[in-house]
């Protein structure tokens, strides 16, 4: 492909200045191996702007460019804040309906689920607005640890610096990696990073009711992380036997009771990485790991990183 693509990016009410900066930094700074940019760059408005540099405004009436346009970039906005116009969630119906690729920034998702455009489709969500997304449209499929996802028609990015990525995927598909890669060795970037958004996410235990039959079971766990955890010294703990507690916890809880002492141990690990110079060794036996290598894998395939590599990105130095 070689033709010259129009992209339209939506200036939408509050919208994030970060997602309307983004797809303008990243796609602004193709070049074919002949030196030409690929990518006409359209911002629509909901009323004519200044230009910026080589970002042409574009005023509410002439919405009618996404009619021209390959790609239509919808940036996040509040999720809480004041409903977009019917006018635009029309105007991101029909261009889907007309073979445009539509990319969603962040909370941009919220926006085309809202529009009726995500129903049994795939997308990315930031982890802390996940489960907010499927309560409000649950036929939507939310990939919880993805940086993007691409669905054909519609790609979508999980959070703020997601968008480089969704961004730089998108100069792949269209031009190939050679491409892509100059792009993003010129913006300093990778053009692929390793993992998804599990380093970055925050542990979330449920939190339970005062009531819980469970809840000193679980202050015990928290306060006692090093010592016997296992299914008998908890039941004991709570004066039920094995096979009651085994049934009874899932039920309440939501995971096994070795599912919440792995989460509370690794998140105890994951504090202490970050905030602390132990070595790995002594991280592991404060979180209550007796075997390092045990600890090391179990790390790995929570967070998606190992625990030296997870230190060297998130110590508080």
């Amino acid at each position: 492909m070689t033709s010259t693509l129009k992209v339209a990016i939506l200036a939408l009410e509050n919208a994030s200045a970060f997602d309307l900066a983004v797809p303008y930094e990243v796609l602004n700074a193709v070049r074919l191996p002949d030196g030409r940019r690929p990518y006409e760059l359209l911002l629509c408005a909901l009323e004519p702007g200044v230009p910026a540099q080589r970002l042409t405004a574009r005023g509410w009436e002439e919405w009618g460019v996404l009619r021209d346009s390959h790609t239509v970039i919808v940036p996040g906005r509040p999720v809480d804040g004041e409903s977009v116009s019917p006018d635009v969630l029309l105007a991101l119906r029909r261009a889907v309906h007309t073979g445009k690729r539509i990319a969603a920034l962040s909370t941009g998702t919220f926006l085309l689920a809202e529009a009726g455009l995500l129903d049994g489709v795939p997308v990315a969500a930031h982890w802390s607005l996940a489960n907010e997304l499927v309560r409000r449209h649950p036929s939507v499929q939310v990939c919880p640890d993805a940086l993007y996802v691409d669905s054909g028609s519609i790609v979508t990015s999980a959070g703020a610096s997601a968008g480089l990525d969704l961004c730089l995927h998108l100069v792949q598909r269209d031009f190939g990696a050679e491409v892509a890669t100059r792009a993003a060795r010129q913006l300093l970037l990778p053009l692929q990073r390793p993992g998804g958004q599990a380093p970055f996410a925050v542990p979330d235990h449920p939190t339970l009711p005062g009531t819980s039959r469970f809840a000193d079971l679980l202050t015990w766990i928290n306060d006692n992380l090093s010592a016997d955890l296992s299914l008998y010294a908890m039941a004991e703990r709570c004066g039920l036997n094995v096979r009651t507690l085994s049934r009874q916890f899932p039920r309440d809880i939501g995971v096994t009771p070795q599912q919440w002492v792995t989460q509370a141990r690794i998140g105890r690990a994951r504090e202490l990485l970050a905030s602390t110079d132990l070595p790995v060794e002594g991280v592991a036996k404060a979180a209550g790991f007796t075997s390092l290598s045990n600890f090391r894998a179990r790390f790995r395939q929570v967070v998606g990183l190992t625990p030296k590599a997870y230190r060297a990105s998130f110590h508080d130095r």
